[in-house]
């Protein structure tokens, strides 16, 4: 007779899977020491959620003496949350590092593989648990990323502004291109540090898409380049 208890135990599982998940997602992501503020505040959060919910999935097995594990990842997050509070205690409003928030989302992963080695039977279960979670995960964040981008060349009229695509094949060497479709842009699933920049330029201003936030934002670094994406929108909408 079939049991349903393995479908139970991965019905729990699922939820911390795709707090794990989303965490990976994240770290293939981004490339420096530093994070965008956006993909920091969401693996402390998934670290978090791993944690808790690892109370969770160890009542359902009745394996009460694991408790005393997972309250040790608990304290190992608290902690490094104080540091976090303590590193940004001077508040500038810039980002000069992740505040400890990547060290909580590290300790969620290993909580996960901890937990799911130390409860009988359930070790399997937490690996096809993420297995399954992974691409579900990278194809809903690929859309809740990309599809604010592509209304927004959906609605723009090149006739009086441009989009461009930068890159930065190399540390010193930058490339643009101008592009009329989102398409263009040539995004992968993986979207992070390491994907193209779009700008746009509306008059006299330039814009760059900021994907974690899914917005255009005015941008003041790299005056030079963008006043040359100024004039080079400015003489193709005159040459139109």
């Amino acid at each position: 007779m079939f049991s349903t208890i393995p479908l139970l135990r991965f019905a729990l599982w699922s939820p911390m899977a795709v707090a794990a998940a989303s965490i990976i997602y994240i770290l293939i992501g981004v490339e420096d020491h530093t994070w965008a503020a956006e993909a920091a505040a969401a693996a402390e959060n998934a670290g978090y959620f791993i944690n808790l919910f690892a109370f969770v999935v160890i009542l359902s097995a009745r394996e009460y003496s694991r408790i005393v594990v997972n309250l040790i990842f608990s304290l190992l997050m608290l902690a490094f949350t104080l540091l976090g509070v303590m590193d940004a205690f001077p508040g500038t409003g810039d980002r000069y590092g992740n505040h400890w928030a990547d060290a909580t989302a590290w300790i969620g992963l290993f909580n996960y593989l901890v937990i799911g080695a130390a409860l009988p039977k359930q070790g399997w279960i937490a690996l096809a648990a993420f297995a399954s979670a992974f691409p579900v995960v990278t194809i809903a964040a690929y859309l809740e990323l990309t599809t604010p981008l592509a209304k927004e060349f959906a609605a723009i009229d090149h006739q009086t502004a441009c989009m461009f695509r930068i890159t930065k094949p190399a540390w010193n060497v930058i490339n643009t291109s101008r592009i009329y479709a989102f398409s263009e842009v040539d995004l992968g699933y993986f979207i992070g540090e390491h994907s193209p920049r779009v700008a746009k330029v509306q008059g006299e201003g330039v814009y760059l898409w900021r994907y974690g936030a899914r917005e255009f934002s005015k941008s003041y670094r790299d005056v030079g380049l963008f006043s040359d994406l100024v004039r080079r929108c400015a003489a193709e909408r005159g040459n139109r």
